[in-house]
């Protein structure tokens, strides 16, 4: 067995050991910046005894399912399958000896491991400005890979696809994660308190849209990255969606392909 290789993204550390020492480069290669330091201590850490196999096809067509067990919950799709703990924070399984199985497997067992935490995962981009972070969310094609890359370099990115939001004493932050979309980049291995959510809309002018809680609610829980249909589950990240409405300011955001936008967001607070 080689030495494990422990990813943390958004305080939820992941311990991966395998035989399959080959597999464990390429994984600590892809999410480079995102390899837990030594000494450093995540909130909340999970144990993957990881077994792979090449001669399991890919399977990115295909719909990954979160069912129920008794002693937990299982992660199915034809390139994976894992059994995990939550009692023990253990992980058993199989995944095919594929990057993008692995980090397919990866974002379904995020998306309901950070619940733990308070946390989900929104189909968004993020950005940094100074301490501050400004989410973007929207569904395929809305525009979030183009206000990552229309913001960068002035304002470092945290996601173009795929931003964590966890509630924590203070407020909302967002976190950067290794899940990129068109810029295939990793997001910056850091977090900024959200000031504000705004629903992108594609116009031919720049303007801001306030939303009330209950629209905004509407607009953001088909963005909510999910696959568990188990009562628990889904009314945790009903929840946690409710209370990010309640708490902060949504828009819609009107923009042109041009950072235009950021002049709007220069009076949100």
């Amino acid at each position: 067995m080689s030495v494990p290789l422990e990813i943390e993204i958004a305080g939820l550390s992941l311990v991966i050991s395998s035989d399959d020492c080959s597999f464990l480069s390429q994984i600590a290669d892809r999410y480079e910046g995102f390899i837990k330091p030594p000494g450093s201590r995540a909130e909340l850490s999970y144990f993957f005894s990881m077994t792979t196999d090449e001669n399991l096809a890919a399977g990115s067509e295909t719909v990954p399912e979160v069912a129920k067990s008794k002693t937990g919950y299982r992660i199915l799709r034809r390139d994976f399958e894992i059994d995990v703990f939550p009692a023990s924070s253990e992980i058993t399984g199989i995944v095919a000896r594929n990057i993008y199985s692995f980090d397919s497997l990866l974002r379904v067992f995020f998306s309901v491991a950070l619940l733990e935490l308070d946390g989900l995962l929104l189909h968004s981009s993020s950005v940094l400005d100074g301490s501050k972070a400004f989410v973007f969310f929207g569904v395929s094609g809305s525009g979030k890979t183009t206000t990552a890359q229309l913001s960068s370099p002035t304002h470092p990115v945290l996601s173009d696809e795929l931003t964590i939001i966890r509630l924590h004493e203070d407020g909302h932050r967002a976190y950067g994660t290794p899940f990129w979309g068109e810029m295939q980049k990793n997001g910056i291995n850091t977090s900024g308190k959200i000031t504000a959510l705004f629903q992108l809309v594609k116009n031919t002018e720049a303007k801001l849209v306030p939303l009330r809680p209950m629209p905004a609610l509407q607009r953001i829980l088909p963005c909510v990255l999910f696959f568990a249909r188990q009562e628990n589950f889904v009314q945790r990240a009903v929840d946690i969606c409710c209370r990010l409405v309640q708490d902060l300011p949504v828009y819609e955001m009107h923009f042109l392909p041009d950072p235009s936008f950021w002049r709007l967001l220069a009076d949100v607070k």
